[in-house]
């Protein structure tokens, strides 16, 4: 039975005064789908996929995929013993095709925060009526991973390779880090994960090499009926059962992610980590209070920033720049009357049917308090730099006098862009969000916003230093082992 929107309403006053969490909802309180209810989901999905996403051209020929066809494909698969979490799991694999960290199954708070907040709620068929299930669908597949994937082992891709992330023993033999990972049940890895790439979870494009890669390919194996395996590990293939722990297992270190951080390196040179963009007072304190007229560089590491808030780098590059810092943004877009009035507040909006541009100069000007700071600032990237930390870099690359970005391509396409949308399925009451915009400043020469102006990768055997060996957000570290920071100091 469908609940009406004043139903919803009174189930949810209910809950909430009945001291419920509506994240106890459960598979059985969610009504079946017939096969014919899931396939127009999925049907819908698409027509979404198709009318706003503007980005979905660009990203077919970075990938050379196709999601008409491969959504025919998930369709396909669809019969009348499909489970709503089957279902669920199509769904997160039909928005896996978009390669976009901001598209995906999404909760309840980010629903409620959009139905009441957002300047683009108008554009689509999500409220915050639509906030009962949400919670259910968007953990329904995460939450079964810890479940049904124990063997605890790692992996991790590099340059083309996958290695052995974590130690342990198999019969009596000890597997170390670093061992190369050369196949899944007799089938080469690489062909293996891009012939089913669409089920990979943390699914990223390698743009050197041209080929999807997970990092987590194993977590998505009991998905695919795989719960036993056989790795070939150098040249032994080793039996893998998902539901147990693999024998003496070797845990990390240390973590290539870290608090915020602020500091002087090498004597001369202001260091800021930004894991995330937020708290911009923080940092600004922190800049303030460690700055002196010794520094002749800044650098800005954004490494593993997955985004947040675009005010946050702009009000720190407020308080150090000596002169004004003037950037564009050109942000394009599939062409909708609705999504037109909601965006046009944020500049010219230029219409070509069917692609329309949100264009505007910007200019950050220096803060009362500022720094005046006139060297040169190092922004540092890797592929996981994303969203408003991405946005930063988009307007770094348009003055080289004054920033140099250096580090790894993005894995996605990546650049300036709005936050995405956010629908609902009618059959399911599944809510996901939605990517819609692309960042047009690069032109020709950098369509996918993917590149820096130095590029510079670890190589695997400094990866797993990172993680085994060293603290890599030590000064010691930074000062020493960093091969991002060497090549800023070698700079004059």
């Amino acid at each position: 039975m469908k609940v009406s929107k004043v139903n919803l309403r009174l189930i949810l006053v209910l809950f909430v005064f009945s001291g419920f969490n509506l994240s106890i909802i459960s598979q059985n309180d969610i009504k079946k789908l017939s096969k014919e209810q899931m396939i127009e989901d999925l049907d819908s999905l698409e027509s979404k996929i198709n009318r706003y996403c503007s980005f979905v051209p660009l990203m077919e020929k970075r990938t050379n995929t196709s999601v008409k066809s491969k959504f025919s494909l998930l369709k396909n698969e669809i019969s009348d013993s499909t489970t709503i979490f089957d279902f669920t799991n199509l769904v997160r694999r039909g928005l896996n095709l978009l390669n976009d960290g901001h598209t995906a199954i999404t909760n309840k708070s980010s629903i409620k925060w959009f139905a009441e907040y957002s300047y683009l709620k108008s554009v689509t068929n999500a409220s915050i009526g639509d906030t009962l299930y949400a919670d259910y669908y968007n953990k329904l597949v995460s939450d079964s991973v810890g479940s049904i994937c124990k063997s605890g082992i790692r992996a991790k891709y590099m340059d083309g390779k996958y290695y052995n992330g974590r130690a342990f023993r198999y019969n009596d033999r000890l597997i170390n880090v670093g061992e190369e990972i050369k196949g899944i049940d007799g089938q080469d890895i690489n062909q293996f994960i891009n012939d089913n790439y669409d089920h990979m979870f943390s699914l990223l494009w390698d743009s050197n090499n041209k080929i999807w890669y997970s990092d987590f390919f194993m977590l998505a194996l009991p998905f695919m009926g795989k719960s036993s395996f056989v790795l070939t590990i150098g040249d032994e293939k080793i039996p893998i059962d998902s539901k147990v722990t693999v024998s003496d297992l070797e845990k990390e270190k240390f973590s290539t992610f870290s608090q915020p951080k602020v500091d002087i390196i090498s004597d001369d040179i202001l260091y800021i980590y930004m894991p995330m963009m937020m708290n911009a007072q923080w940092y600004i304190n922190q800049i303030h209070e460690k700055y002196n007229n010794d520094i002749k560089k800044i650098i800005i590491d954004l490494r593993g920033n997955g985004g947040g808030d675009d005010s946050v780098w702009a009000s720190i590059l407020s308080n150090l720049i000596d002169k004004p810092f003037g950037y564009s943004y050109q942000v394009g877009m599939n062409y909708n009357e609705e999504l037109k009035k909601s965006i046009s507040s944020f500049g010219e909006v230029v219409v070509n049917d069917p692609i329309m541009e949100v264009i505007r100069d910007r200019v950050i000007q220096p803060d009362d308090k500022s720094l005046k700071y006139a060297g040169k600032i190092y922004v540092l990237q890797d592929k996981y730099t994303f969203s408003a930390a991405s946005a930063f870099v988009s307007a770094a690359l348009q003055d080289s006098d004054r920033f140099k970005v250096i580090g790894e391509k993005s894995s996605v396409i990546s650049g300036y862009t709005f936050p995405p949308l956010v629908f609902k399925l009618d059959n399911s009451g599944l809510i996901f969000k939605l990517a819609f915009s692309m960042d047009l400043t690069g032109g020709i020469n950098n369509q996918y916003m993917d590149k820096v102006d130095v590029e510079i990768n670890d190589n695997i055997n400094e990866y797993f230093d990172k993680i085994y060996k060293y603290d890599c957000h030590s000064k010691d570290y930074l000062e020493n082992n960093d091969k991002l920071i060497k090549y800023i100091v070698e700079q004059f």
